[in-house]
């Protein structure tokens, strides 16, 4: 990979499940936009309020060290890590 210019930047899931955690908590109106944007792309109406807002807290922690680290892709390990420490199994 960095034959072709490409750096990997490495973090704990837990860490970003951490920072999810603690954006359910300080940044409700990003969130409840985030979330009417799900229902707004996708029906969702079988999902419960609190899995469509712990799914709009990991996309904010995500974008927040996406943008920390400068990263242009990411990838993360969705199953089984997120249901384990989270509590859902985002798709977004």
């Amino acid at each position: 990979m960095e034959r072709f210019g490409i750096q990997i930047v490495p973090t704990n899931l837990a860490k970003v499940v951490g920072k999810a955690k603690e954006k359910i908590r300080k940044n409700r109106s990003e969130i409840i936009s985030l979330v009417d944007g799900f229902k707004a792309k996708a029906d969702c109406t079988k999902m419960k309020e609190d899995t469509l807002q712990k799914m709009a807290t990991l996309k904010l922690a995500i974008w927040e060290w996406v943008s920390t680290n400068n990263c242009q892709a990411i990838a993360i390990e969705c199953w089984s890590a997120l249901p384990q420490l989270f509590g859902i199994l985002p798709c977004f």
